[in-house]
């Protein structure tokens, strides 16, 4: 066992040189589509030396402001819908903040329902329910796999007018709101954590995501933070010095 003195100096020691980057990732640009919306995916990051022998640490920071800004676009592609006898969807605005570890989607609707039947001939439409609501859903983002990001959902505020509360709170309606919420920002994830478009070409199949989560990056900004891992062996070390000049590596 160290001396309490060595071992404090151990724990303060090893943090500052496994932070200490030995390649700054600049940052990298992908533009992917996302429910028919061309979204902007910034990615940048450090490459850092870990414990293990020919092992490796990245932090990466994925911005989502383009994200942020398709919101209202990207929830209409997959909720609006006008049946002229059955159920009409409005999405009048949508918002995506970040509440680090995770992130706040509010969307804002307008529901109709409507019924239709014959009289002497002619179709006659009425409707039934209407109204306008908000609806708050907190997404949280966790490992599935070492290289898989899956997102939660969870419903935290309703607010609506009486039938239509009642079909958010109970009825099929907003289970097929937060489903279609997750899903939209799940394939952003998908995107941002697919590396071929940020990382050299040598670390692109070696990289084990250890951790993720959500942060703000100031003015409502929202980011995806990822840590990750990555075994090089010494021939692969050599490709990467080959492909992009690296210091004290």
């Amino acid at each position: 066992m160290y001396p309490l003195g060595l071992s404090c100096c151990l724990l303060l020691a090893l943090p500052l040189v496994a932070a200490e980057p030995l390649l700054k990732i600049p940052p990298a640009r992908a533009t992917v589509e996302i429910d028919h919306q061309a979204v902007v995916l910034t990615a940048s990051g450090t490459v850092s030396k870990a414990a293990q022998p020919d092992s490796y640490a990245l932090s990466l920071a994925v911005d989502l402001a383009d994200l942020q800004a398709h919101a209202r676009q990207m929830l209409a592609a997959q909720l609006d819908r006008s049946q002229p006898c059955g159920e009409r969807l409005t999405i009048l605005d949508a918002g995506l903040q970040p509440s680090q570890p995770t992130a706040v989607l509010t969307a804002k609707m307008h529901f109709e329902r409507w019924t239709c039947a014959k009289l002497m001939g002619r179709t006659i439409n009425k409707r039934l329910v209407g109204g306008d609501g908000n609806v708050r859903v907190e997404l949280i983002p966790a490992l599935e796999t070492p290289t898989r990001v899956r997102l939660q959902a969870e419903v935290r505020d309703i607010q609506a007018d009486g039938s239509l509360g009642q079909l958010l709170r109970s009825g099929s309606l907003g289970a097929e709101l937060k489903e279609k919420i997750r899903s939209s920002v799940q394939s952003a994830l998908d995107k941002a954590t697919d590396f071929r478009a940020t990382l050299p070409t040598v670390l692109q199949d070696l990289v084990r995501l250890r951790s993720v989560s959500f942060r703000g990056a100031g003015e409502g900004r929202l980011e995806l933070m990822i840590d990750a891992e990555a075994s090089i062996s010494p021939g692969q070390l050599e490709k990467l010095r080959a492909e992009v000049p690296l210091r004290h590596l």
